[in-house]
């Protein structure tokens, strides 16, 4: 189910598959909403703080190698749009290597007061999976029935460990020398 958008232009991007699972591309088009809900939180990305490099700050997609369960910090700039006090409760999906492919876990913070036309900082304790691979948590903020009602934040990491993922690939155009 799609949030309910502030009023503007947007892009529609989906990715197109085969029943096989076979990756085809992207199709886009332009999307204009003109009554939108100005109950809305952007969410601005900040940072993955990790504890094991004395809480060096990185950018949320550079996917930092961490232990496995390893504990590390997620912070968020999130700005509410609407003109009262709104309390949503931060939710964080999971995905094992990036978004297209299926939840594999989903984890719930304890509600926080997000106040309008302010940007405040949000800050999420996160416990890393025990598997190693690479995750993708997708951050949105929802209301007491479980609407999103914000943008998504992103965020990848690298848990530690023997791990493979097999990735085809076509190269367009290979010269030798």
């Amino acid at each position: 189910t799609l949030p309910s958008l502030p009023k503007g232009a947007y892009t529609a991007q989906v990715q197109i598959l085969q029943t096989g699972g076979r990756k085809l591309g992207w199709g886009r088009t332009p999307l204009v909403i003109e009554n939108g809900t100005s109950d809305f939180v952007y969410v601005y990305e900040a940072s993955i703080v990790l504890p094991e490099f004395e809480n060096r700050e990185v950018h949320p997609l550079t996917g930092p190698n961490v232990d496995p369960e390893g504990s590390l910090t997620f912070t968020a700039k999130v700005e509410h749009m609407s003109s009262s006090v709104r309390t949503v409760t931060p939710v964080i999906e999971w995905h094992e290597f990036d978004a297209a492919r299926p939840v594999t876990n989903l984890e719930r913070f304890d509600a926080v007061s997000v106040k309008p036309g302010q940007l405040s900082l949000l800050t999420l304790p996160i416990k890393a999976p025990f598997a190693p691979g690479v995750y993708m948590g997708m951050l949105t903020l929802r209301d007491a029935n479980n609407r999103v009602l914000s943008t998504i934040g992103q965020y990848r990491i690298v848990v530690r460990g023997a791990s493979a993922d097999l990735i085809s690939a076509r190269l367009a155009c290979v010269a030798t020398k």
